[in-house]
C-alpha cells in the first residue's frame, strides 16, 4: 500500500492484526528498534487488541518489500508479561505496535528511533524513547526522552514517585491541583520556564530552576529538562476507573 511519495519516493506498509488473552498479565514490555509503540489501557479489557505495521520508504514496490523483509518482530505472553519486539536494521524501513488493553498493569517501553505512547494506565510507567506522550497515568512514572519532547499529564497517588527528563527537547507535564507534592525542576536557563500554581504552600521559580512544596509533600516529582522549556499546567480530573 502506498501512503504518499515525496521527491519519487514512497512509503509501503503491511499491517497485522491480533488478540491474545489478558489474564494473569502484570506487565507489558516493548522494545522497537526503529518506529513507534503505543498502549492504550480500557478499564474493562480482557484481551490484547494489537495492531502491527511494518513499513519500508522505497523508489519502488519491489524495493520497499526487500526493505520490510529485513525487518523482524514478534509478540506473546511469557509467564505474566506481555513482550513485544522489533528490529529493524534497514535505516529506512521500521515496525509500529499498538495494543489496546487492560488499564491495570505496569508498562514498560524502550524506542531506539521513534516515538512511544501510554494513555490510560494504572500502575508503573517507564518509558525510554527520542519522544514521548504518556496521558492519564495513575501510578509512578520514569520517563526520559532523548531526542525530543515530553509530554506527561500524571495523577500520582501517596506513595508514588515521578521522574521525566528531556535530554534535547521540552517537557510538558500536567499534575492534579492540590496534589501533595515535592517538585523539583533542573530547567535550562536558556529556554525558561512556566509554572501553574497548584495549590503550593512555597514556590520558587527561575529560569533555571523550580522548586515547590504542596500539602506534606509526600510525592517527590523531579524534572531534568536540557535543550528545551518546562511547563507544569494543572491535569483534569481523569476518569474513575470501576
Amino acid at each position: 500500500m502506498v501512503l504518499g511519495i515525496l521527491g519519487g519516493c514512497s512509503t509501503y506498509e503491511r499491517t497485522h492484526l491480533a488478540a491474545l488473552p489478558a489474564e494473569g498479565v502484570q506487565r507489558v514490555f516493548g522494545d522497537v528498534e526503529r518506529g513507534a509503540i503505543g498502549y492504550v489501557g480500557a478499564p474493562d479489557a480482557d484481551t490484547f487488541d494489537l495492531g502491527v505495521r511494518d513499513w519500508a520508504h522505497a523508489g519502488g514496490a519491489a524495493a520497499a518489500e526487500r526493505r520490510m523483509d529485513s525487518s523482524e518482530w514478534g509478540l506473546e505472553i511469557r509467564g505474566e508479561v506481555l513482550d513485544l519486539w522489533a528490529r529493524s536494521p534497514d535505516r529506512r524501513a521500521g515496525v509500529d505496535f499498538v495494543v489496546y488493553g487492560p488499564s491495570e498493569l505496569d508498562v514498560e517501553l524502550v524506542v531506539l528511533d521513534g516515538l512511544a505512547e501510554v494513555h490510560g494506565v494504572r500502575g508503573e510507567v517507564v518509558v525510554t524513547a527520542p519522544a514521548l506522550l504518556v496521558r492519564g497515568a495513575e501510578g509512578s512514572l520514569d520517563v526520559l526522552a532523548t531526542e525530543g519532547h515530553a509530554e506527561v499529564e500524571a495523577f500520582p497517588g501517596p506513595a508514588d514517585t515521578l521522574r521525566v527528563e528531556a535530554l534535547e527537547g521540552d517537557v510538558v507535564l500536567a499534575l492534579p491541583y492540590g496534589a501533595p507534592i515535592t517538585l523539583r525542576v533542573d530547567a535550562d536557563p536558556a529556554w525558561g520556564v512556566t509554572v501553574t500554581d497548584l495549590g503550593f504552600d512555597s514556590l520558587d521559580a527561575g529560569p533555571g530552576h523550580v522548586d515547590a512544596v504542596a500539602g506534606d509533600g509526600s510525592i517527590s516529582v523531579d524534572v531534568v529538562v536540557e535543550g528545551g522549556s518546562f511547563t507544569l499546567w494543572q491535569a483534569s480530573e481523569p476518569e474513575e476507573l470501576p
